[in-house]
């Protein structure tokens, strides 16, 4: 199995998947069918039908490509990058995801994020789920995904991220640290806590 990369924080690695960003000057976005396939690649199968999905327009502006019925929001990947990447997740993460986007547009550090991140989360103005919410995540090399054929090859990774704000690693009975397949904590009793489950593409029938 090839060695996993270091996952980053749950607040690092979703903010810059959501962020609205234009691609390349030259990048060719697909069209939305293929665009709409590859961003709901990461759901289960009898939710992708249903999601609603943001993705590129052909000015290389973020646009909705579809509307959605379940609940979930799917962001398209971002052409002309070096990395594949989709991510879904539910609406209930959606105020504080795109408040997160809108503070690290600011160009702030990001303990200075964090801190009015989570202020602003104590005074109500950012609104969080009332129970754990699973953000569904595909991540590989560009080129890992063919449009033709809708399948991803076994250089992907899929993360399911399950978020849990301020619960404890040791309230939740898991590991602080990757152990093998198992699930594990990052963030642990803070704002952004988050259980971890990644499956490597290459493990896939095993």
């Amino acid at each position: 199995m090839r060695p996993i990369q270091r996952v980053p924080t749950l607040f690092a690695s979703l903010i810059v998947l959501i962020s609205f960003v234009g691609p390349p000057a030259l990048a060719q976005a697909p069209t939305a069918d293929v665009q709409v396939a590859a961003a709901t690649l990461p759901l289960p199968d009898e939710m992708r039908a249903d999601a609603r999905v943001i993705g590129w327009n052909e000015s290389g502006e973020r646009t909705d490509l579809r509307e959605g019925t379940n609940g979930m929001i799917c962001i398209a990947d971002e052409p002309g990058d070096e990395r594949f990447r989709a991510v879904c997740y539910p609406e209930s993460l959606h105020s504080l995801l795109s408040r997160s986007r809108e503070l690290r547009e600011e160009n702030l550090e990001e303990v200075e994020r964090d801190r009015r991140l989570e202020e602003e989360v104590k005074a109500g103005e950012v609104v969080l789920p009332e129970q754990p919410a699973v953000l569904h995540v595909i991540n590989g090399p560009a080129g890992s995904y063919d449009p033709a054929t809708g399948q991803a090859s076994g250089e992907v990774s899929q993360l399911r991220i399950i978020f849990t704000p301020y619960q404890t690693a040791e309230a939740m009975g898991l590991p602080t640290e990757r152990q093998g397949g198992m699930p594990w904590v990052m963030n642990s009793g803070e704002l952004f806590s988050h259980i971890m489950i990644v499956r490597e593409g290459d493990e896939e029938g095993e």
